[in-house]
């Protein structure tokens, strides 16, 4: 009788496991996963979104499942265990792919050395309007450069011309090719029609050593040639090859401190186009209601000894976003 009660539990046992463990995690142990996510996810003491951050996982990583339950894995990394979303992981390794991201944030400034048109050390304040994100020159009067993403593309040129150097094709995925977008003559017809380069996304997930630090998950383009470009997340270009492999522009700083009044300065002499008149005068006034700067520019007039002032623009700069305006205006974009 004893033996009959035990082979009756025993299959009891077997056939609804769920009585007598309720809510137990369903074990995964040694199950290699990886993160595939928009970004790189954070890793939780606890299962829950209010639990103590332990770090981040890098995306596209592999890490160890050790348990998984409502939503939630227990995963080991190299480093440490801990708590992540197990909609961020994947059986499967995932592809590197990127839809955009790969201009840089306003209110940088970037150092290139050598730079983006030149073999000089040159600094750029980064703004931008409804059109562009612009790299604005302000070491000399010379070029400044337009980004844009729009239309599946990243741009970029050379700012009030139609010199572009690039217009590459989103999404971008490591190990695939994208195109290069350009107009040119077509033979046969004689019209301007739009061709393509064949362009190799080589990596997505390097760690790149420029002058201005090491920078992950850089994204590497190459050319047929051998020429590379090399674009971190939100910074942009952090630098140029040729098919030699030699380095033609190279960024050399990033800073994302508050614009000084001599930046600002610097921003208005570009804005208004009269930095080679000598007689054109650009002073910091004051700060307005927002603590944004306002910059003077004006020329003395009249006789000796009968000057007056002669004024072509109050202009106010925005100290973290560089945006320039007209400081009398009452409304502005």
């Amino acid at each position: 009788m004893k033996k009959l009660i035990t082979l009756l539990l025993l299959f009891a046992f077997v056939i609804t496991p769920t009585l007598f463990f309720k809510d137990v995690p369903t074990e995964a142990a040694g199950n290699i996963m990886y993160v595939n996510a928009k970004d790189d996810i954070i890793l939780r003491e606890k299962p829950s979104q209010n639990a103590k951050k332990l770090g981040s996982i890098k995306n596209y990583s592999a890490v160890t499942v050790l348990s998984s339950s409502k939503g939630w894995s227990y995963v080991q990394t190299s480093k440490t265990k801990g708590y992540v979303y197990t909609s961020a992981l994947s059986s499967k390794k995932p592809t590197p792919t990127i839809n955009g991201g790969l201009i840089p944030k306003v209110g940088l400034k970037l150092t290139y050395s050598p730079s983006i048109l030149s073999t000089k050390k040159e600094e750029f304040i980064v703004n931008k309007d409804l059109y562009c994100t612009y790299l604005v020159n302000i070491s000399n009067n010379d070029a400044d450069f337009c980004y844009t993403e729009k239309q599946s593309r990243l741009s970029m040129g050379v700012s009030a011309t139609d010199w572009s150097f690039f217009h590459f094709t989103y999404p971008m995925k490591q190990g695939q090719y994208i195109k290069d977008m350009y107009f040119d003559v077509d033979d046969a017809s004689g019209l301007m029609v739009e061709q393509y380069n064949k362009v190799l996304v080589e990596s997505m997930t390097k760690k790149v050593k420029v002058k201005a630090g090491t920078f992950e998950n850089v994204v590497i383009l190459r050319y047929q040639s051998g020429e590379r470009y090399y674009f971190a997340k939100g910074i942009g270009l952090i630098k140029a090859t040729d098919k030699k492999g030699k380095t033609v522009t190279e960024l050399s700083s990033v800073k994302n401190d508050k614009l000084t009044t001599t930046d600002a300065v610097k921003l208005i002499k570009k804005y208004t186009g009269l930095a080679n008149d000598s007689d054109v005068i650009f002073e910091y006034d004051h700060k307005n209601d927002e603590q944004h700067y306002i910059i003077h520019v004006y020329r003395f007039v009249g006789e000796p000894g009968y000057e007056h002032t002669a004024t072509f623009g109050w202009y106010g700069v925005n100290p973290h976003t560089g945006e320039i305006y007209d400081a009398f205006m009452e409304n502005r974009l």
